[in-house]
């Protein structure tokens, strides 16, 4: 028998058959290898005598020694006369949204980046557990998801809450952030089908109201209107008015824009070599445009290490920008001619301009830095020479825009 460890788990194979190998080691504990998945189990016989078996884990969501270690739990208690099959199906059918949250949390997000989890975890702990989190999975309707989602819309779960990092958070209502909530709900329920808790999710079909404007490209006349307002505000925030200008420019995400260092920009090549996105690292190019106004700020601002972020922190030392938000929202309101909008509208505004251009979607998802299977997942790797053309005519329209004059280009 074999000893089971990584190095022996990455060699096995599905030949076909199913396959049960037993660890050399602890007695009962085994994977079974199937088609699609392999499992840790445990294999015992209870105080009658009879054979039971129970499956610990799938091997891509624990180690083999964290297994093993359950595994050995588990044998303790058949000493005891526990039967640990028997009551996991107990304890299944009992088992509550919060207890399945938890679950989620602890097997179901090894694959998710660290800002993606902070942000799970705001939306169960503020929306999911305070609404759903005494239900019983296994009696959870599309009924009541659907409920869910209208208390959301309602902003029954809306609040101010306090934060270490920023002080004071808001937590909205409206349809963009039940949205967002029943999307992850969604995948704590997918999660618990593959656990066998629950037969089918029942997320599936809700019935979603589209969110307010947040999709909505920001029109040319407001851009304009936008630029005339970013001129006279760079004087005292030079900083917060480029920032925004870039994110304008590129069409990238404000976290890749707030994060950015100097190291991950190649001139040369016109292209964000980012360490580090929503998608993982990525090579990205940007345009003309975009090359403009960061000579500019390079000149103005920056870091003599040649490696510190690009929008650096005027309070926090060592620390980027970080309130570009909360200044475009100041922005909106001290001029209502310009309208409200959102950071996530300038990325919009970018493909919908790229659009417009007729460039491919294709293209348009190289350029935003979508991960995309096919042809655009060459993108994230190597900049095509024919994004620099699309990132150029985009950026230099967008400028057009913001400087409210046609710029010549060499």
């Amino acid at each position: 028998m074999p000893k089971i460890n990584k190095a022996f788990i990455n060699k096995l194979r599905y030949d076909g058959k199913e396959k049960t190998y037993f660890d050399s080691e602890l007695n009962g504990f085994a994977i079974r290898v199937l088609e699609k998945s392999m499992s840790y189990i445990l294999m015992y016989r209870n105080e009658y005598g009879k054979q039971r078996k129970l499956t610990i884990a799938k091997t891509n969501e624990i180690t083999p020694e964290e297994a093993k270690k359950i595994a050995a739990e588990k044998l303790l208690l058949i000493k005891q006369g526990r039967d640990p099959a028997k009551e996991k199906i107990s304890n299944r059918n009992a088992m509550t949204v919060s207890e399945l949250c938890d679950l989620y949390w602890e097997q179901g997000t090894r694959h998710k980046k660290a800002s993606t989890l902070a942000i799970d975890y705001g939306r169960i702990e503020r929306h999911i557990k305070p609404l759903t989190g005494n239900w019983v999975v296994k009696d959870v309707s599309h009924t009541d998801v659907q409920q869910f989602y209208y208390d959301i819309v309602d902003g029954k779960t809306a609040k101010k809450v306090k934060t270490k990092a920023r002080g004071l958070a808001r937590v909205t209502g409206g349809a963009g952030s039940a949205n967002r909530v029943i999307d992850l709900f969604s995948a704590i329920m997918s999660f618990a089908v593959k656990r066998d808790i629950i037969a089918n999710n029942p997320c599936f079909g809700i019935d979603k109201i589209k969110s307010d404007n947040i999709r909505e490209a920001v029109p040319e006349s407001r851009m304009k209107i936008l630029g005339k307002i970013l001129k006279d505000e760079f004087v005292k925030h030079p900083l917060e008015v480029s920032a925004l200008r870039l994110i304008a420019l590129t069409g990238c995400r404000k976290g890749e824009i707030l994060e950015l260092t100097w190291d991950e920009i190649d001139f040369a090549e016109q292209t964000f070599r980012f360490k580090d996105t929503k998608t993982g690292r990525q090579n990205r190019a940007f345009g003309t445009g975009a090359l403009l106004e960061l000579e500019r700020v390079k000149q103005l601002f920056q870091d003599e290490s040649e490696k510190g972020y690009v929008f650096p922190s005027s309070v926090h030392k060592g620390c980027h920008l970080d309130d570009i938000a909360k200044y475009l929202v100041s922005l909106c309101a001290a001029h209502p001619e310009f309208g409200k909008y959102t950071l996530h509208q300038f990325r919009h505004t970018f493909a919908t301009t790229a659009a417009e251009m007729h460039y491919a979607d294709t293209t348009i998802a190289g350029l935003l830095g979508h991960a995309q299977r096919g042809v655009t997942s060459r993108y994230i790797h190597a900049v095509d020479k024919a994004l620099i053309v699309a990132a150029d005519d985009v950026s230099m329209k967008i400028r057009e825009w913001l400087d409210g004059e046609t710029t010549a280009v060499d």
